[in-house]
């Protein structure tokens, strides 16, 4: 089995990011509608961002960014992984975007509407950082040593396996050489 290298794991994650970047405009053009249209677009936005990895690994085991530069995630074994693998796998993640995603949505609940509505991106962003709960500073804090640990991971182990791998039991490596996805049914 051949490991991934950082260069095509981070050429996947940047092509995943590109085909997900339309969602993350729409948010910013529905956050300058309303206080209510900003509330589901980051709902909407948040589950799409996770749930869009946690399906792609759990169906085929690769997202499209993944399937472009040939990388499939697979368990140790070398077996297709499954919902199991990918739900862990998105863990810690998940986690990291609830927590972001709740301070988020008591910002926009708290912010009066004349701070919010009618104003350009960067004067809305600006004003919702007030009403944005003090320990929301911990979760990022939290989530870039999450980040960064798991780059160190990823270069001192010889299979290449980030914090995430090590709490699913996977392991990222060449499309070319491991069986086919499972199948939907599966």
């Amino acid at each position: 089995m051949t490991y991934s290298t950082f260069g095509r794991r981070l050429g996947a994650y940047l092509i995943d990011f590109l085909l997900l970047s339309p969602l993350f405009a729409l948010q910013i053009w529905a956050s300058g509608h309303s206080i209510s249209m900003a509330i589901l677009s980051a709902v909407l936005v948040s589950v799409a961002f996770i749930g869009y990895r946690v399906y792609c690994h759990a169906i085929w085991g690769q997202t499209v960014g993944k399937r472009v530069v040939k990388l499939r995630v697979l368990r140790l074994s070398g077996e297709a992984i499954g919902w199991r693998e990918s739900l862990l796998r998105s863990s810690v993640e998940m986690l990291f975007t609830g927590l972001t995603l709740s301070a988020q949505l008591i910002a926009l609940a708290t912010i009066p509407t004349a701070e919010f509505v009618g104003l350009d991106t960067m004067q809305r962003e600006s004003n919702l950082q007030v009403y944005t709960p003090a320990w929301s500073s911990h979760v990022m804090t939290l989530s870039g040593i999450w980040y960064i640990a798991s780059l160190i991971t990823l270069f001192v182990n010889d299979q290449r396996r980030t914090l995430h791998d090590l709490i699913a039991g996977t392991v990222v490596a060449g499309a070319e050489a491991v069986p086919s996805a499972p199948t939907v049914a599966s």
